[in-house]
């Protein structure tokens, strides 16, 4: 028996889904580099006209579940094709724009593909599962020092003065999984720890998800993440009973003091005795100086870069007179034209800053305003898992989201704005 075009367009589509967390960790070498999510991408779209064409009414509800529930991702495709008016440069636009409105498409063909609660949760499990798999690469990259095609510290992605001498030169313990970097893993991570507490029944598997994924996020010592975690932690006892809270409130309470001990201790011990393993004296000492340098308002040089990031960008957008430079400009700017120092960075590691020079005032205010819509919607059916889920991610992501390179090429970002539209069309109608 054949199976039916919508069927075969959901596991297309769960495919793409799948492949979309794994990037470019895995590829083909042809000429030019193929990825799965760009083949299952186009298979998804093909099967998708062919369910336009024969099935009335299809394309009609495509459109209205888009502007209803995909405003926003409308609002910001049309600013990007409109800010090509005004570009300086065509370096960077094509590779840009390309990924923007793969992503955007993405996200939209999806209210066409997910029909109910069942298709739903399939995605909740696959991005579940890839969790479960992130993790233990994770820990595969902090034993062996090895890491995927993905990661810039694999050896392919070394490039001239891009790294330091000592990264180059020696082993990198530093886990960042299927992504870029260990703060775009990290950020992951903090959109995942909400999904994981309220969706996974199973304690013996939820529990060791959980611990793995703050101990990375301490481990790389992200700060924007550790943040988030820290509000999503004094923030879950609002959204549950108080059986619970009777449990977790002292653990919280106790988690907090002996967190203050432990930065305290640290602070005053450069390196502790019984600490002996390479990786481990590394994390201590680059943890011990993020907190040094955060608790004293030192900057390092990671803090300096990341506030000249910060300084050229807004000024950027300044320059744009509240438009935007548009797509692909930014990162030329940076190359070319930075305002002050940025070492080899072209994105502005920071998601606010990065739409508000890019696309405007009008694509950052519409910004804000989805995020309100997501808050508001899920307040209202708050008793329901799948919102608190969504809810204690967004409030993490909220900070996470000064941490990662860029957002146009930070899959989790758009693949959470697919579950969220989805459990807005399927279970809040």
């Amino acid at each position: 028996m054949f199976l039916s075009i919508s069927n075969l367009l959901k596991i297309s589509y769960f495919l793409t889904f799948f492949f979309g967390f794994i990037g470019q960790a895995f590829y083909v070498k042809m000429g030019i580099s193929i990825y799965p999510f760009r083949i299952l991408f186009l298979i998804t779209i093909s099967i998708l006209i062919l369910k336009f064409i024969f099935e009335k009414g299809t394309f009609y509800n495509f459109l209205k579940n888009s502007f209803k529930y995909g405003w926003f991702l409308l609002i910001l495709l049309f600013w990007s094709y409109l800010s090509l008016l005004w570009a300086i440069d065509f370096k960077y636009v094509p590779n840009e724009l390309f990924n923007l409105t793969v992503y955007i498409i993405f996200c939209l063909i999806s209210l066409s593909i997910i029909e109910n609660e069942k298709d739903l949760k399939i995605l909740f499990k696959i991005w579940i599962f890839l969790f479960f798999i992130s993790i233990i690469v994770a820990f595969w990259e902090i034993l062996t020092a090895k890491h995927l095609l993905s990661s810039q510290y694999h050896p392919l992605n070394y490039k001239e003065n891009k790294f330091e001498t000592f990264i180059i030169t020696s082993k990198v313990y530093i886990p960042t999984s299927f992504y870029g970097n260990q703060n775009d893993f990290s950020t992951y991570i903090i959109l995942s720890l909400p999904i994981i507490f309220f969706l996974v029944r199973n304690y013996l598997i939820k529990i060791p998800l959980i611990l793995f994924g703050i101990f990375i996020i301490l481990y790389v010592v992200s700060r924007a993440n550790i943040i988030g975690l820290f509000f999503q932690a004094i923030t879950l006892p609002f959204l549950m009973n108080r059986k619970f809270n009777i449990i977790y409130v002292p653990i919280l309470i106790f988690s907090i003091i002996f967190s203050l001990y432990s930065f305290y201790y640290i602070s005053n011990r450069p390196y502790p005795e019984f600490i002996k393993d390479e990786r481990f004296l590394r994390f201590y000492a680059n943890f011990r100086n993020k907190i040094i340098t955060t608790l004293k308002a030192k900057k390092d040089f990671s803090t300096i870069i990341r506030e000249n990031l910060y300084k050229s960008t807004f000024e950027y957008f300044l320059d744009s007179k509240g438009l935007g430079v548009g797509v692909g400009q930014l990162r030329y700017l940076l190359e070319e034209k930075p305002k002050y120092y940025v070492f080899y960075f072209k994105d502005p590691h920071n998601f606010y800053l990065e739409i508000l020079a890019k696309f405007g005032i009008f694509v950052f205010l519409a910004y804000i305003l989805f995020f309100i819509y997501i808050i508001i919607n899920t307040i209202n059916s708050i008793s329901n898992p799948i919102s608190k889920a969504i809810f204690l991610s967004l409030l993490g992501f909220i900070f996470g989201s000064i941490s990662p390179y860029s957002l146009i090429l930070f899959f989790p970002f758009w693949a959470f704005i697919v579950l969220v539209m989805n459990y807005f069309k399927v279970e809040l109608k």
